[in-house]
C-alpha cells in the first residue's frame, strides 16, 4: 500500500504532462521555423530550377520531421510513448 499523498501524485502527473506538452511544442515549432526560413529564402534568392528544387527538398524533409513530432505527440496523448 502506497503512503504517498494523492495530491502529490496528481501534482507530479500534471508536472509530467506540462513538461511533455512543452517538449512537443518545442519539437513542433523548430521544424516549422526552419521551413519558414527555407521558403522565404526560396522566394527572395532562388534563381534557377535547381535552387527551387533544393528548397522543395529541404522543405519536404522539415515537413517529415514535423509529422514525426505530431505522431509522437499523439502517442503521448494516448499513453503509448
Amino acid at each position: 500500500m502506497s503512503t504517498e499523498n494523492p495530491g502529490i501524485r496528481t501534482e507530479n502527473s500534471v508536472n509530467s504532462i506540462t513538461v511533455s506538452i512543452s517538449e512537443v511544442l518545442h519539437q513542433t515549432a523548430q521544424p516549422l521555423t526552419v521551413l519558414l526560413g527555407i521558403l522565404e529564402l526560396a522566394l527572395l534568392q532562388a534563381e534557377t530550377i535547381t535552387d527551387y528544387r533544393e528548397s522543395v527538398e529541404r522543405s519536404l524533409f522539415e515537413v517529415s520531421r514535423l509529422i514525426d513530432c505530431l505522431n509522437q505527440a499523439r502517442k503521448i496523448a494516448v499513453g503509448r510513448a
